[in-house]
């Protein structure tokens, strides 16, 4: 049991504890319908990312106005979505143990989830996972560009310089960020 009560609609300010999202509604629909619009008829899906919000209420908004479904960073907060009613959900961090896989699996008996992968363990964790839960998951592979840079000396190959790194400019891997 929470030791506070959540804020509700028409709540005096003062009386709301902090941390608490506090939306203008008005232009929070209008700002919804704005999204839904920009995208009407391009062949585009509207997918938001539930990482500023965190809230399922507003995420059920965004679908109801359009998106087809959510992004969250976390199996846990993917769960919390499913569990509020979001049909369609892509964790868009890589889990991290075959346990994340089972979990994530588990959601997809309730909805359509999603999965960003970048190394092969990944893979035969979720595969596992789904086949024992008898269902199926979406697995994106990401692909992260921007950590290697292309040789600037003499070939402008990203894997592996041509004269076997002699002239300096062999392609090295950047740190991220």
């Amino acid at each position: 049991m929470s030791p506070w009560s959540a804020a509700a609609l028409g709540d005096p300010i003062d009386a709301i504890d902090t941390p608490a999202l506090l939306l203008d509604l008005d232009a929070f629909d209008r700002n919804l319908k704005r999204m839904a619009d920009a995208l009407s008829g391009r062949g585009m899906r509207l997918r938001a990312h539930a990482k500023s919000h965190k809230c399922p209420d507003i995420a059920l908004r965004q679908v109801a106005m359009g998106a087809v479904g959510i992004c969250c960073q976390k199996v846990s907060e993917a769960a919390v979505f499913v569990a509020a009613g979001i049909q369609d959900v892509l964790v868009t961090n890589q889990i991290a143990s075959l346990a994340k896989a089972h979990r994530l699996a588990a959601l997809a008996h309730k909805a359509r989830i999603g999965v960003l992968v970048d190394h092969a363990q990944q893979v035969t964790w979720l595969h596992r996972a789904a086949s024992a839960a008898g269902v199926s998951l979406d697995v994106y592979v990401e692909v992260a560009s921007n950590l290697v840079t292309p040789c600037r000396k003499c070939c402008g190959r990203v894997l592996g310089c041509v004269c076997g790194g002699q002239c300096g400019g062999q392609s090295l891997r950047r740190s991220p960020g």
